[in-house]
């Protein structure tokens, strides 16, 4: 029982993935579909790619990687890397240069039959 004016900590402690825990953190727990992963400078400008796909600038063992990823809410891009890397690990996220339309994406005609 705490004694009045005895101050509870409220603030978690922050504390580091492990690697053990990091094969629990999956994209397709918090709905992010990744497209490139570490995208080299003709995959982050890649056009063929969908208009609601992302450039995530993150930074681990002071390298700055890029990956192209998508998500219905930014803020589930968000959580996904802040869990498998860390605090301040995110740089930025912006916006990639994708033309397709998203619906279309990866979509594929089915084939026509040949007439007789």
């Amino acid at each position: 029982m705490r004694k009045s004016g005895e101050v509870k900590n409220v603030l978690p402690e922050q504390t580091s993935v492990k690697p053990e825990e990091e094969s629990n953190i999956l994209s397709t727990n918090y709905s992010c579909e990744i497209i490139y992963e570490n995208a080299t400078e003709e995959q982050q400008k890649d056009k063929n790619i969908p208009s609601d796909s992302k450039l995530v600038r993150y930074q681990t063992d002071n390298k700055i990687h890029v990956d192209v990823c998508r998500s219905n809410k930014q803020v589930n891009i968000f959580d996904y890397y802040y869990d498998k890397y860390g605090p301040k690990s995110i740089l930025k996220i912006s916006f990639a240069y994708g033309t397709i339309r998203p619906n279309l994406w990866g979509y594929t005609p089915p084939e026509k039959k040949k007439r007789k």
